[in-house]
């Protein structure tokens, strides 16, 4: 079969059925992403754990996050999207099972390092598979479609942990989260079609040496972008994961119950569902790109500080609504830009690597806050350690875009 045939068989089977699943597999990590920082407190007071600990526990899966990310992406360019795709959401799936029957400190860190493992190599095979299964026209929105399952999932989440925990205890938030993706593996399996420009490369594999890793991702003038967007990521995941790990205890911190603290983490999902809305239009009506995104970046810091020092539950929802938004549109706006750099034979590792740097940001944002607080920083100022990263951040992704947009000039 030639090339324009198999894009075009490939292109056809992008239906309403492939976009529902790619939403699915990004709600169901989305889910588990945000099931640890909400179950935190319980996990805490059963295992007697104290703040320095509990960071640890936070920080596990992304710690596994890490190099699931780097050996999934690699994989991927090897095996294929979905392969690789299903293969990661049954073991995250088991082992948020296994953490919901961990008996001590040990089996718990270890199980979400598990669970980490597969999350990692889980997502950036499924912006690899979005970017390459659409028209480039259509990228963008359709990535910020299937992003928006991440935020919905925490979202869900958080009303398991709204509902649901007081009653039956903070395990169900990993049985929950364990038990989707098991189910929706065999229909991954069953039902997505590989990426367009993975078949291409299976029919060209006889032909086409692979590409050492440093050549992947610092050849042919991608030194620059790979590095800014690495920087980008790292400081942008550094703030979210800290957001996303310790905002439920810092809320409680700050005075309120549980149930208000869920309430707040809803606001926080639903800000992160528009920020994504708002960055894919700006990605495909970049004429002003640059401005947008400096006022997104002052935007998150702005949150972060309302959400620290303000006081009375307006301008604490405020703060909350604004950094869901905001970090979550930065976040897309480095999603968005990645696959520019990377050619078909090598994206999967590309992708791979740029996930795998920002869940450094990941593991190095929970961390920070949890010796912070155990040194005794109080909750408010561990909030804006974020900031000066973010600076950077934005400055980074800003020498990105100028290049991007240089080229397609």
């Amino acid at each position: 079969m030639s090339n324009n045939a198999i894009s075009a068989s490939v292109t056809r089977n992008v239906s309403a059925l492939t976009i529902a699943l790619w939403f699915a597999a990004a709600l169901l990590e989305g889910i588990d992403l945000q099931s640890a920082g909400i179950a935190a407190p319980g996990i805490a007071g059963e295992f007697m754990l104290d703040k320095a600990q509990l960071g640890w526990v936070l920080s596990a899966s992304t710690f596994g996050l890490v190099i699931g990310a780097a050996v999934g992406g690699r994989l991927a360019d090897w095996r294929g999207r979905k392969f690789v795709l299903v293969l990661c959401v049954t073991l995250y799936g088991l082992f948020s099972i296994a953490t919901a029957q961990s008996w001590s400190f040990a089996t718990l860190v270890l199980a979400r390092f598990l669970t980490g493992v597969g999350m990692g190599g889980a997502m950036p095979n499924l912006v690899a598979m979005v970017s390459e299964s659409v028209p480039p026209r259509l990228r963008s929105t359709m990535m910020g479609l299937m992003y928006c399952g991440m935020p919905v999932g925490s979202a869900v989440a958080a009303g398991i942990g709204w509902l649901l925990i007081d009653e039956y205890g903070w395990r169900v938030v990993f049985y929950i989260g364990g038990i989707g993706p098991v189910l929706i593996a065999p229909l991954l399996a069953w039902g997505l079609p590989e990426s367009r420009d993975f078949a291409q490369r299976k029919a060209q594999v006889a032909r086409v040496a692979p590409q050492a890793i440093g050549k992947a991702l610092f050849g042919d003038g991608r030194l620059i972008p790979t590095l800014g967007l690495w920087l980008s990521f790292f400081f942008v995941l550094f703030a979210l994961y800290e957001l996303l790990s310790w905002l439920p205890t810092l809320l409680i911190a700050k005075g309120y119950d549980r149930a208000t603290a869920a309430s707040f983490l809803i606001l926080f999902n639903l800000g992160a569902m528009c920020g994504m809305i708002l960055s894919c239009y700006l990605l495909d009506h970049s004429k002003r790109a640059s401005a947008a995104i400096i006022a997104m970046y002052l935007a998150v810091m702005i949150s972060l500080g309302l959400l620290a020092y303000g006081t009375g539950d307006v301008v604490v929802a405020l703060g909350v609504t604004g950094a869901g938004m905001f970090t979550a549109a930065v976040q897309l706006v480095v999603y968005g830009l990645a696959p520019n750099y990377y050619e078909p034979l090598i994206r999967g590792t590309g992708m791979g690597w740029l996930v795998a740097i920002g869940r450094c940001g990941s593991v190095a944002g929970p961390l920070s806050a949890g010796l912070l607080l155990a040194a005794g920083i109080g909750a408010s100022d561990v909030l804006v350690i974020a900031i000066p990263g973010l600076i950077l951040a934005m400055i980074a992704v800003l020498i990105v875009l100028a290049r991007t947009q240089r080229s397609l000039a």
